[in-house]
């Protein structure tokens, strides 16, 4: 029999033992990669119709031996009636039970023990059973791999049930501020266990046309249900990995479950802060008089790059605001713009003249019109 946890490790793989599973956590999706035995040549994988709905088309990949053949098989499973199809079942009519025989589940046909006569379309609710209805089975898609050997091998697949997003929280107190940032893991699939992982940040995109993409609802499920998710000997740290191409790289101290629609928050990171409360105006260039009112903004800069994720702004303990921010690199400036400050206006007022100038060039004569203004601005 395939040992529970197994069924974890890979959301459905049917394997004959359990190896380290290792996942890569992207922002839009995650590769899930395991080791996995062959026997006479042969490997064999399944998953739910629901799994492979998540998996990214043409990323299923076996490494180790060489390949001959793939035969993918796919089959509708069993409803609960049709499991008694050929058993005698018992037929309840007029207050009175007598046997028959069921011949197809789809129509209701049953036969008659005692005449032998076929009739159709008996309900479910018709019936008597001698064991209880168990719930249908769902169906399978299979995989048969044809090998060259049968030493050991690797699978790997990218699924859209699986993503993560950093979160910050900054908290501005007098003159001191302090940022704090999460690692959010979202599993929008069945329960996983994870052996090592990796969260990598950075654009990375899956451009495949036509491919239907239901992480969003997903994600929406698993944010509704956040746990509190702890490692086999404590805490899960995140550490600092490698840079390059424009990823940068994440690793995860130990292992960990990620429950079935929930969300697992890390902290990660350490960022020190500086903050600045500044006044904004934006306008664009015109004639008109205008008035309004100035941007309440923060002015931040970290000493660590930062991953492109929302964050959450409190002033004296009170949220001001929110915003998504891009990628921010060690050292650069970014304005939070939370707003508009009823307590800083502006008028803005406008004065015009204007004059003609002829200009001749040869023989064609020009008349341009010049217009100065002058803007007063009150703060």
């Amino acid at each position: 029999m395939t040992p529970a946890p197994l069924k974890i490790l890979l959301v459905g793989l049917i394997l004959s033992s359990a190896q380290a599973a290792t996942l890569r956590l992207y922002p839009n999706f995650a590769e899930i990669r395991q080791g996995v035995p062959t026997t006479n040549k042969v490997l064999e994988l399944s998953f739910t119709p629901a799994q492979t709905n998540q998996i990214v088309g043409g990323s299923l990949y076996l490494s180790g031996p060489r390949v001959l053949s793939r035969l993918q098989t796919v089959s509708s499973g069993q409803g609960a009636l049709e499991r008694f199809e050929g058993k005698v079942v018992y037929l309840r009519e007029d207050g009175k039970v007598r046997p028959v025989r069921l011949i197809r589940a789809s129509d209701g046909l049953v036969q008659d023990l005692k005449t032998g006569r076929f009739r159709s379309g008996i309900g479910v609710g018709q019936l008597e059973f001698s064991t209880p209805l168990e719930p249908s089975s769902g169906g399978k898609v299979r995989y048969r791999y044809a090998l060259d050997s049968s030493k050991p091998a690797s699978v790997s697949y990218i699924t859209r049930a699986l993503s993560w997003s950093p979160r910050y929280e900054l908290s501005v107190l007098g003159a001191d501020a302090r940022l704090e940032a999460f690692a959010d893991l979202r599993n929008g699939g069945e329960t996983l266990k994870v052996d090592s992982s990796e969260i990598i940040a950075g654009q990375v995109q899956l451009n495949f046309g036509g491919e239907t993409n239901n992480y969003a609802q997903r994600a929406a499920i698993a944010e509704a249900a956040p746990v509190i998710v702890t490692g086999k000997t404590g805490a899960v740290l995140v550490r600092p990995g490698s840079e390059g191409q424009g990823l940068y790289t994440y690793k995860l101290s130990q292992g960990y479950t990620l429950p079935k629609a929930s969300t697992f928050s890390l902290p990660f990171l350490n960022p020190q802060v500086n903050v600045k409360r500044v006044a904004r105006l934006e306008s664009y260039f015109g004639g008109e008089f205008s008035k309004g009112k100035l941007e309440r903004v923060y002015r931040m800069n970290s000493s660590v790059l930062l991953p492109a994720g929302n964050l959450f702004v409190r002033d004296e303990g009170r949220v001001v605001g929110g915003q998504s921010i891009p990628t921010l690199t060690a050292g650069d400036d970014i304005d939070l713009r939370l707003g508009s400050d009823p307590d800083l206006s502006y008028v803005r007022y406008a004065k015009s003249s204007s004059k003609n100038e002829v200009k001749k060039f040869d023989k064609v004569q020009r008349t341009y019109t010049y217009t100065t203004f002058q803007v007063t601005l009150q703060l």
